[in-house]
């Protein structure tokens, strides 16, 4: 049975003269104060304050990026205590280690998104030019895009993967298309519902959105990118297919080659680079050690701290089948491999340290951008879309995969002899070792109903074994906690809303 949510939203927008400025919100459980947006400048401003706060650490800033490689196995937490180390042990509950304000940032984005929609589409904002008016389309293209993309995090959050027998019926979560009024409580939408309006929102904003390059802003590409995983993880082959294929035809955007895949995780906006938020040097300061940065750099890099995660075992293993990837680039000695640090827990020469957020802009190693889809993704999901749609193209299949298993330059390339069952572990682990720290790998494992396995005996790291209540050594779909839960605040505030199966 649906149940009412109190989501209660306000948003108020402050208006100067610089581009920069953007959109502040007071907490979710206050009055809606929506700002009517008037020109195109403002519309454009208030679009800044949107990418902005998805920037945020409870969102892509950190906790969003890398929430799926410490539930799916490719990262090892080394000790209890490190920073959302719950996400690790599952030891997620309703009243305490709960990030709930994930939820919370999450949709003050969607809210923030409504306010720029229904600006435009009740015509607030006036244009007198035909420029104007084209991008007056591209601000709403983009605010249906970002809307559509955070009720699909939401999903992946809060929700059962589509694949999962009776998940499309089961509880999702709130639909929000419009600026909530304070007297107002959403109810719990159907997954089914919710993946309706996802696509149903990006199909309205690709026609109108810009199809070039947007540094730092979703473009018809970048939308097209979103929607083709979207259409993945609803298991909707031929869409999936169709999405990244034109994505990849358009030839706007080019694979990384060997020689340069490493560098490219020092510069911004590279030609790979799809959907990339940018994180300024204030951003950067404001992120602190919530950073991406800071989570993954290891104690001998910054003394302050040590990393909150290492790469696993198994993942270091999957990279070794070539000792020759480029991809070892952005792999370095860990707080183990490092014995100058702590000889007694040296495992010498083990690289766990993952370098893809060491900074990309001078003046700050926290500002490195955040890459949300890159072309390596599209063609990976090509791959598997080719093999699974309605007619299999396993020659395509294979195509596509090889263009990204060449960064292992020792490796046969794939064959179309291959199995389907075969192909897809190929693709999957293509996907664990290009994505990682990218945010796929437990979404990837838990949409094909596919088994986690995690390195947890920590006596091979001279470490006590981890406190854990949330899980074993595996985790199936049909565990409880691959879901979070409704948190005790949002719950307090509606005590009849329906909380995720486990957490009662």
């Amino acid at each position: 049975m649906k149940k009412l949510l109190s989501i209660i939203f306000c948003i108020s927008v402050f208006f100067l003269s610089s581009c920069d400025e953007f959109l502040e919100l007071t907490p979710t459980n206050s009055i809606v104060a929506s700002k009517a947006l008037t020109t195109v400048n403002e519309a454009t401003v208030a679009m800044n304050g949107i990418y902005n706060r998805i920037t945020y650490s409870n969102y892509y800033g950190q906790r969003m990026t890398k929430y799926a490689d410490m539930r799916g196995g490719d990262l090892y937490v080394p000790s209890n205590g490190r920073s959302d180390d719950s996400f690790f042990l599952f030891n997620h509950e309703e009243s305490r280690n709960n990030y709930g304000t994930m939820w919370d940032v999450i949709y003050k984005v969607i809210m923030l998104c409504n306010n720029v929609i229904e600006n435009i589409e009740n015509g607030n904002v006036t244009t007198t030019t035909s420029a104007q008016e084209a991008a007056l389309n591209d601000v709403k293209g983009q605010a249906l895009a970002i809307r559509a993309l955070a009720h699909f995090d939401l999903l992946r959050l809060y929700s059962l993967p589509y694949l999962k027998s009776g998940a499309p019926s089961s509880l999702g979560v709130p639909i929000a298309t419009r600026v909530i009024a304070a007297q107002e409580k959403l109810i719990r939408n159907t997954v089914e519902d919710v993946y309706t309006q996802i696509i149903s929102d990006l199909t309205t904003a690709i026609p109108i959105l810009k199809n070039a390059k947007s540094n730092g802003r979703i473009n018809q590409y970048g939308a097209k990118a979103v929607l083709a995983r979207v259409y993945l993880y609803k298991g909707d082959y031929d869409n999936a297919y169709t999405q990244a294929t034109e994505i990849i035809n358009s030839n706007v955007y080019t694979l990384y080659t060997s020689a340069n895949w490493v560098n490219s995780w020092k510069s911004a906006f590279g030609s790979e680079s799809i959907f990339e938020l940018s994180i300024s040097t204030s951003d950067a300061t404001n992120l602190g050690n919530s950073s991406l940065t800071s989570f993954y750099a290891p104690m001998y890099y910054n003394s302050a701290f040590l990393a909150g995660a290492v790469a696993s075992d198994q993942y270091l293993n999957l990279l070794a089948e070539d000792p020759e990837d480029v991809r070892w680039g952005v792999m370095d000695l860990d707080e183990y491999g490092n014995p100058i640090r702590n000889p007694t827990r040296s495992i010498p020469g083990r690289k766990g340290w993952i370098k893809k957020y060491m900074g990309d802009k001078s003046d700050a190693i926290s500002a490195t951008n955040v890459k949300i889809v890159r072309l390596s993704e599209v063609y990976l999901i090509a791959a598997e879309a080719s093999l699974k749609k309605t007619t299999s193209n396993k020659t395509a299949a294979v195509s596509y995969l090889n263009a990204i298993r060449s960064r292992a330059v020792s490796l046969p390339p794939a064959s179309s002899s291959a199995s389907d069952e075969a192909l897809e572990t190929l693709i999957l682990n293509e996907r664990s070792k290009e994505l990682i720290a990218e945010g796929h790998r437990f979404f990837d494992l838990m949409r094909l109903g596919k088994t986690i396995i995690f390195d947890d005996p920590a006596s091979k790291f001279n470490e006590p074994i981890l406190v854990t209540n949330g899980r074993g050594l595996t985790v199936t779909w049909n565990f409880e906690k691959i879901i979070l839960p409704i948190s005790d605040y949002e719950r307090n505030a509606n005590p009849t809303i329906q909380q995720n199966p486990g957490y009662e």
